[in-house]
């Protein structure tokens, strides 16, 4: 139809451009027949933003205020919210539009915590409804800033420095219930900008409590990232992963409404190295990645296999690390050089950032919680958030494979032909900058397992390291 509405008898369509969009095949024929108009335009990069300062957000963090969506004072704390009650509760639901005017909480059943993640404070509530339905919960899920006074740098740098919260709010009010992947329903999501504080009310996945075999569509139990031992076939799981990376991709890509409104509501991140040309200064990063050399080859002596520490070969990394530092900006624009290789994607899919279940035809499934941060980013990026948790054989012996399957899945989403080629040099890029980061995780390592204590652990799996992870 469109074909001859646009006189353009003459192309011959292929069986992929039968799988577009009606958007998609306007902006082909509109362009006269150039393929690259078919994926939604970029916006224009963001400058560089300011954080709020340390000193501003000191001032304002225990206050509380209303949130910016529902104009409901925002209960920031388990506390404030078991102050809040039922009344409260029945006032957010109404006005997320969760349950009708007419239905209401009227006790709240259980509020505890729960333990788990680093990012925020989370709890377990259950409440009782005056209508109970099929289509509402009563077991649910909160997620609140961490309250504690220890937990303060935690908190200014995951709201203010890294932005996490904002874009986890906006997913969970406008795109968790339209993402073409399974996530918990939103009962209620709301953030003061002014206070940096929000509470995010959601469905509470129920996760078995057992390895063993399960029914059909069960929930598998919870797995920890940097666990994969104790998960069978993990890579199955990998597979999984980068699968539904690349169909949320591809969603993105393949309408340019959708994409015009996650461009207005989530604005694209990656300003800064991008505008100012600057470089990582190897200089103040040579502390860290002395230590990460130090742990390699002197510290953990027990569990890091002999090439690795081998002199030559530190003496090696240690160059490789300064090297990437100095090409950071341009890794940087290269990896945001071509249209086709950015998109909206969860930020951080690791294991523990998905739930697990096999279908009637025992078919691996999986849907995604913990969307902080979500927004766009290259590919590569979002690849390595997926990946870096993985053991190394995953990395050394099925890159290949993973890359192949996030490539199909997003094609087959409606998004772009990736050449998986290109997809792994942009992958090892995006992994050769992010381990000059993780280098910094050293001094942490060394507050959960002291330094003097690394010399008598001989296996990698040693009880005293298990859960300690993340």
């Amino acid at each position: 139809m469109l074909q001859a509405e646009y006189m353009c008898d003459d192309i011959e369509l292929t069986d992929r451009m039968l799988q577009w969009s009606e958007g998609q095949a306007r902006a082909f024929f509109d362009s006269g027949g150039d393929e690259s108009h078919i994926w939604p335009p970029l916006p224009p990069l963001p400058k560089p933003r300011a954080p709020m300062s340390l000193t501003a957000f000191n001032e304002v963090e225990y206050k509380q205020l209303a949130g910016d969506t529902y104009g409901l004072i925002i209960p920031h704390t388990i506390e404030l919210l078991r102050d809040a009650g039922s009344e409260w509760l029945t006032s957010a639901f109404r006005a997320a539009g969760s349950i009708s005017e007419s239905n209401a909480v009227v006790a709240i059943d259980e509020l505890v915590p729960f333990i788990g993640g680093g990012a925020a404070t989370k709890a377990l509530l259950t409440v009782r409804w005056k209508k109970p339905s099929a289509d509402l919960h009563s077991r649910l899920f909160v997620k609140v800033p961490h309250a504690a006074k220890e937990k303060r740098r935690d908190k200014y740098i995951v709201a203010c420095i890294y932005d996490m919260d904002r874009p986890e709010i906006t997913f969970a009010q406008k795109f968790a219930a339209r993402v073409p992947v399974s996530v918990p329903k939103t009962y209620f999501a709301d953030r003061s900008a002014a206070s940096t504080n929000f509470i995010l009310i959601s469905e509470r996945i129920q996760f078995a409590q057992t390895a063993d075999p399960l029914a059909p569509n069960q929930v598998q139990r919870a797995y920890d990232k940097f666990m994969d031992h104790l998960i069978p076939n993990v890579l199955e799981y990998y597979l999984v992963l980068t699968s539904t990376l690349g169909l949320l991709c591809g969603w993105y890509k393949a309408d340019h409404e959708r994409a015009a409104e996650l461009h207005e509501s989530l604005p694209l991140p990656y300003a800064g190295p991008l505008h100012d040309g600057g470089d990582v200064n190897s200089a103040l990063m040579d502390r860290q990645w002395d230590l990460l050399i130090e742990f390699l080859g002197t510290v953990a002596v027990g569990i890091v296999p002999a090439d690795v520490r081998d002199p030559s070969y530190l003496k090696q990394l240690k160059g490789e690390l300064v090297h990437a530092a100095t090409q950071y900006s341009r890794i940087r624009r290269y990896l945001y050089s071509d249209g086709r290789y950015i998109a909206f994607a969860h930020p951080n899919l690791n294991i523990d950032n998905a739930y697990w279940w096999r279908n009637a035809a025992d078919e691996l499934q999986c849907g995604l919680v913990d969307w902080a941060g979500y927004g766009g980013n290259d590919v590569a990026t979002l690849l390595d958030g997926c990946l870096y948790s993985a053991e190394a054989e995953i990395h050394t012996e099925h890159t290949s494979s993973l890359l192949a399957a996030f490539a199909s899945a997003c094609e087959k989403a409606g998004g772009p032909t990736l050449d998986c080629t290109e997809l792994r040099k942009r992958l090892d890029l995006s992994l050769a900058l992010s381990l000059a980061g993780q280098a910094g995780a050293i001094p942490t390592i060394y507050r959960l397992l002291p330094r003097e204590e690394w010399k008598s652990v001989h296996e990698r799996h040693n009880p005293r390291l298990e859960g300690k992870g993340s």
